[in-house]
């Protein structure tokens, strides 16, 4: 999927697009690549934003980039009120 398109998706699943979206994008794309991790599966996430718009807007950046929903409990959110995430090898493996 290019860019533009992943772009498109998160402002449809999301609302709209803002700068804590795409750092949420762009946390998860790096992430995915760093693990060489497979969507969906390849790992776990905690994110540490809260759920506190603006900043837990990263939350669903994240959710679309690397296919980890809070749904299949593959993502975490905790309420630290940090920039922070960290990714890791998916532990279900």
């Amino acid at each position: 999927m290019s860019d533009k398109e992943l772009i498109k998706r998160t402002e449809e699943f999301h609302g709209h697009v803002g700068p804590f979206i795409v750092a949420g994008l762009k946390m998860g794309l790096l992430a995915m690549e760093k693990l060489d991790a497979e969507k969906y599966t390849g790992m776990k996430v905690v994110v540490e934003t809260g759920t506190t718009p603006p900043i837990s807007c990263i939350v669903d950046g994240i959710q679309m980039s690397t296919g980890c929903t809070l749904g299949k409990g593959n993502i975490e959110v905790l309420s630290n009120n940090k920039y922070s995430n960290y990714c890791k090898d998916n532990i279900f493996r």
